[in-house]
């Protein structure tokens, strides 16, 4: 099989995967918005920064280093395996030890019971089978959408029914922990390898890893600095409303998207060294990252209220308008990715680190001044924080790569998110007002979709006639399309 196609076949399973994977996370969150309330989110949001804060801070991003290793042995594996278990164990008793003091300071004696039983989840992660980097590295997505597919039903199953029955954020808290536990035992079920305690490598892993402890902390910081500040500031119903409004709206990215582009970026590092490969595939990641991403946000944007009353139900439309700005991050998360792959595949991820830290100074200055007002305002500034640093990040990766081509690039896309963004607001005058929301969405959806395919083929057209990136892609479409038909 072709580079080329393996690639294509890996992202299309990769994305079916997640698509099935998003579809019955969504449908759960459709009756736990409906059967909970927004303190119930808001409550589970707080455990999951705390755990999230203290994990990323001890991440020795052993996955990564596997990843990017020209040549892996068992002993590579073995000794990323037992790292991760001491990092894993040492994270488990800091949040045994920070527990008391968490609940402390947001005044909730909960905390001091969900924050313990949520941090089993960390146990099971560290007991996953970790040749699934090996799978990831070689591209072999089939296992991987098994695995994927069994947790989501079994967290989504019991999730639902737990929270029909009891009414109660321990329903949140039951996914969590079976979607763990079971991924961990599915990784062993279908992978015939097994691990052993090993410090064979740790030295030379060591100096991969040093730079992905700082980094892991500071990226994790950077990516919930918004969510710890709405936490400290207001009250726990706000957040979980802003908890699950930057969750639906970044699902498109997080859970579409990135899949789909992992098999892309894992084909970096085999081509940084070769300036025309690496320039073709990212220009072809930014093809389809453009095409897909800058489309749906305008339209989350502009449809922001019908399509939260349609998910989420009508206690949940004071938090609309947040949703629709967020909706926006989705973008430079798309950008963020292709540069920090790029600079990783160089090795430099001291200058990631450094990156982290500038840019989360920034953010921190820039929301902080800006906490005392709106949290319309708040979460304007977080997206327009989130576009300046990501830029600077992309033109410093990619500008070697590019020269002087990578203005063109920026201006063609402020162009394409500007036609798409008058299209979205074209395609109101198709909503209609007094039919259910569900098929006014659906009309205006498709009214949409068929003008952005249109607006795709005149920037082909017109600007990327003879780029191979975009020929590229072109001929994977219609080798889709082919083959769909032969079916």
């Amino acid at each position: 099989m072709s580079e080329a196609k393996k690639v294509f076949k890996g992202s299309l399973l990769l994305f079916s995967g997640k698509m099935i994977h998003r579809s019955l996370g969504l449908v759960s969150t459709l009756i736990l918005a409906r059967v909970l309330v927004p303190e119930d989110f808001g409550l589970i949001a707080i455990a999951n920064l705390v755990i999230g804060f203290v994990s990323k801070s001890l991440e020795a991003g052993s996955g990564q280093y596997l990843i990017q290793k020209e040549v892996v042995e068992d002993s590579d594996v073995n000794t990323s395996w037992t790292i991760n278990i001491i990092l894993k164990l040492m994270i488990f008793l800091l949040l045994l030890i920070a527990t008391p003091f968490v609940a402390e300071y947001y005044s909730d004696d909960r905390l001091k019971l969900v924050i313990p039983i949520l941090a089993c989840m960390i146990i099971t992660q560290m007991l996953a089978n970790p040749y699934m980097a090996i799978l990831q590295r070689n591209q072999e997505y089939t296992i991987p959408f098994k695995i994927g597919i069994i947790t989501k039903f079994s967290s989504v199953i019991l999730t639902v029914t737990t929270a029909l029955i009891f009414q109660s954020y321990w329903a949140l808290i039951i996914g969590h922990l079976v979607s763990n536990a079971v991924s961990a035992l599915c990784s062993y079920l279908f992978l015939s390898y097994r691990p052993k305690l090993s410090l064979a490598n740790a030295k030379q892993q060591w100096g991969f890893s040093k730079w992905m402890l700082g980094k892991g902390m500071l990226g994790y910081t950077r990516a919930q600095l918004d969510t710890i500040m709405v936490s400290s500031f207001y009250s726990p119903a706000i957040l979980g409303g802003f908890h699950i409004a930057k969750y639906i709206s970044s699902m498109p990215g997080s859970e579409g998207l990135s899949p789909a582009l992992e098999p892309l970026l894992a084909t970096f590092s085999r081509s940084i060294n070769d300036k025309e490969a690496i320039k073709h595939q990212v220009s072809l990641v930014l093809i389809i990252v453009f095409a897909l991403v800058v489309p749906l946000s305008c339209f989350l944007f502009v449809f922001s209220e019908p399509v939260v009353l349609l998910l989420l139900g009508e206690k949940w439309i004071d938090f609309a308008p947040i949703f629709g700005i967020l909706a926006f991050l989705t973008i430079p998360a798309g950008v963020g990715k292709v540069a920090s792959q790029v600079i990783t595949s160089k090795g430099k991820v001291k200058f990631l680190f450094m990156y982290d830290v500038y840019s989360l100074i920034f953010m921190g200055a820039a929301l902080f001044y800006f906490s005392n007002g709106s949290l319309e305002t708040f979460s304007t500034v977080r997206v327009l924080v989130e576009f300046l640093t990501i830029s600077a990040l992309f033109v410093v990766a990619t500008h070697k790569i590019f020269g002087r081509l990578l203005v063109n690039i920026l201006l063609l896309f402020l162009l394409y998110s500007l036609a798409s963004f008058a299209l979205a607001f074209l395609s109101q005058y198709f909503f209609i007002e007094n039919i259910p929301y569900f098929f006014s969405l659906a009309i205006v959806f498709v009214v949409f979709g068929t003008f952005s395919l249109v607006l795709c083929w005149l920037f082909f057209v017109l600007f990327l006639v003879k780029n191979h990136a975009a020929h590229h892609v072109v001929f994977i479409l219609k080798g889709f399309k082919d083959k769909c038909l032969r079916r």
